[in-house]
């Protein structure tokens, strides 16, 4: 019995894992079928207890999730707490980041879900630029993806190409497929025409290159660069990004002077996690054009919903991924490092983009970011009782 609902687990979250680019009904219906065959699994109970005695990093992790409850709790009386109660729903995504611990448990299971995540992504790339390439979909101009929204498919290719990278650059097993779906995802988030997801990638890129200390990595980083500047279309989108005069820049602008003052106005608990676009709407100049439900800024957007007390809970979040993260990052070798520093770049490209975009609120993004870092954190779990995988060449 147990070791059926062991299996049944791994491969709802297999199924969650191949559904991270095609859309959010598919990623919630694995992630649901995983948390409740964990939970009714002894087994599986048993060794995140197990783990939880015997490493701080999950400790620190778990204390970042109730720290991130207690914010949003806070947060969700601070305004119409009916409205914001949907906002609620994303919370127990963060649980992807724990649940692979109790579900990876070998070695084999590792690079079948390396397997089935690459092969995923670049299925769902090369429909995407199919779709592009015919000028099919709703923005015709820009790529939408199988998730049909080119700013969400822009969040997950982001993490997706990062994460291939690393895994194509430290050549563990089956090295082809990941370079294929690094390729295909970085073609496919270049065609998203999506600015400040590429300067996140060349941020997450370089701090990859360091942790690596991979030549290669330079020569993939130098190549993106100049394929940005080369393609003509690409190159005029980024010349954009510093013209004061361009259009959707102003209204940038207008929208982040509009959060700015709602940060001042309530500091400390924010205005809660109601839709905020009548706030926004009364506090944006009147020569704005616009109109946002939010700040386009994951920092501006938590600063103005939740106040100083959500922020601060955001930067604890944040700091205890990196710190587990990074316990692997410096010693040993093999799949478990180089998904450690595969999660590094996906959260640092995350972040980096969330800067000038509101990712935190799009479920398919951070969907896809828990389950990275949790199949990396799985990788650390299994590291300390097997020892270093023999997987890099």
């Amino acid at each position: 019995m147990r070791t059926g609902l062991d299996r049944a687990a791994f491969f709802t979250l297999l199924a969650l894992i191949a559904f991270l680019p095609f859309g959010i009904a598919g990623q919630q219906l694995g992630c649901g079928a995983t948390l409740l065959l964990v939970a009714c699994n002894p087994s599986a109970r048993a060794r995140l207890i197990e783990e939880w005695r015997t490493s701080a990093w999950l400790r620190g992790i778990v204390y970042g999730i109730l720290v991130w409850a207690g914010a949003l709790l806070i947060a969700l009386f601070a305004g119409d707490a009916g409205s914001g109660v949907r906002e609620l729903r994303k919370f127990p995504l963060m649980l992807l980041t724990v649940l692979p611990i109790a579900v990876i448990t070998t070695k084999a299971r590792e690079r079948t879900a390396l397997v089935v995540f690459a092969l995923a992504f670049l299925l769902a790339a090369m429909a995407g630029l199919w779709e592009q390439a015919r000028g099919l979909g709703d923005h015709p101009d820009r790529l939408d993806g199988p998730i049909g929204f080119y700013m969400t498919s822009t969040g997950v290719f982001l993490q997706a190409s990062l994460v291939c990278l690393v895994l194509a650059l430290r050549r563990i097993s089956l090295r082809p497929l990941h370079v294929a779906a690094f390729l295909a995802t970085t073609a496919a988030l270049v065609l998203t025409y999506t600015r400040a997801a590429w300067f996140a990638w060349i941020g997450a890129v370089a701090i990859a290159i360091v942790l690596m200390r991979s030549r290669a990595g330079v020569v993939a980083l130098a190549l993106f660069a100049g394929a940005l500047l080369a393609y003509a279309p690409v190159r005029e989108r980024l010349i954009t990004s510093w013209d004061t005069g361009y259009a959707l820049n102003v209204e940038r602008t207008y929208l982040w002077e509009a959060g700015v003052a709602l940060v001042r106005e309530k500091p400390v608990f924010g205005w809660g996690l109601q839709n905020l676009e009548p706030v926004i709407a009364s506090h944006r100049a009147p020569e704005a054009k616009e109109r946002l439900t939010h700040l386009h800024s994951n920092w501006l957007q938590t600063a103005a919903a939740m106040g100083a007390i959500g922020l601060v809970a955001l930067l604890h979040w944040i700091v205890r991924l990196y710190r587990a993260l990074g316990t692997r990052t410096k010693r040993g070798g093999g799949a478990p490092r180089a998904l450690s520093i595969a999660a590094i770049a996906a959260l640092t490209g995350f972040l980096l983009h969330g800067t000038l975009e509101w990712n935190l609120g799009d479920s398919e993004v951070i969907t896809t970011l828990y389950t990275i870092t949790g199949l990396a954190l799985a990788g650390i779990a299994r590291r300390d009782d097997e020892g270093p995988d023999s997987g890099e060449a």
